[in-house]
């Protein structure tokens, strides 16, 4: 897998709909999928609370199964 290309897939999505989206693009893809959230920071002691929207990555291997994987989307 060291020498393997990848497919990224990933989806903009709203905050509440991030934990479901995750779950589902997690059965279709390698190694789990990653979560990524804007943070807002209301002053300098402010550990930051999440804003705006959400992206949810996943990513397929290029293999010879590549288009069967894509149609199980």
């Amino acid at each position: 897998m060291a020498d393997a290309k990848w497919l990224e897939i990933s989806l903009e999505v709203d905050g509440e709909l991030a934990e479901a989206v995750a779950e589902v693009l997690d059965r279709f893809t390698t190694g789990g999928v990653v979560v990524e959230s804007g943070v807002a920071y209301m002053d300098d002691e402010d550990q930051g609370t999440p804003s705006g929207p959400v992206k949810v990555f996943g990513y397929l291997v290029i293999d010879a199964n590549i288009e069967e994987n894509r149609r199980r989307w």
